[in-house]
């Protein structure tokens, strides 16, 4: 974003993060031209491009040498985003696979507050790990890495098909497609 800002200084980018879920529903409605989705695109109508590739790590308020068990996993609470959320839905997924029902997830709207409660001991939460690495200055957490069938994540450029497309969000798609990003970054649309 910050060469195409230089390459075209007279666009205006509004930057608004928000749950998988919503951000794609403003796509529908028309009210974005274009976003930053993590995970599966819902919709076949879109047109999507890969655009960074990270790993979601489990945050914690102590060093992990493993991950917990089944049982321990169970007995914690983890902090979150609102349902909706990509990120939140991995937990879930990750609920599921371990055949955990009832798992106990808070929701909160912000990474500070997720980190700081995770930095109190009172859960933890998986976030990409570019994410966490960059909070960690302000809040005592450490992380594990997840396997990566586990902790991969795809953050992919989203918007309706290209027909009607705008001279700038042409470019921006370019920009995007040809940055080659090797990195996670938080969903937030353009």
């Amino acid at each position: 974003m910050t060469r195409y800002h230089a390459d075209f200084p007279a666009v205006g980018l509004r930057l608004s993060p928000g749950s998988t879920a919503d951000i794609g529903a403003q796509l529908l409605e028309g009210t974005l031209d274009g976003a930053f989705i993590a995970g599966p695109v819902p919709h076949s109508r879109w047109y999507t491009v890969d655009a960074f590739h990270g790993s979601l790590v489990l945050a914690t308020d102590k060093p992990l040498q493993a991950l917990p068990s089944a049982d321990e996993l169970f007995e914690l609470l983890f902090r979150a985003f609102a349902p909706g959320c990509h990120y939140r839905h991995r937990v879930e997924s990750l609920f599921d696979h371990l055949g955990l029902y009832g798992g106990r997830i808070f929701a909160f709207g912000s990474n500070e507050g997720i980190l700081g409660c995770v930095a109190a001991a009172m859960g933890y939460v998986l976030l990409p790990k570019t994410v966490v690495e960059a909070q960690r200055s302000g809040f005592a957490v450490y992380f594990f890495d997840l396997p990566s069938d586990v902790g991969h994540v795809v953050t992919r450029f989203a918007a309706m098909c290209r027909a009607g497309w705008s001279p700038a969000l042409v470019a921006f798609e370019r920009s995007v497609r040809c940055a080659g990003f090797e990195s996670a970054l938080p969903a937030a649309s353009a």
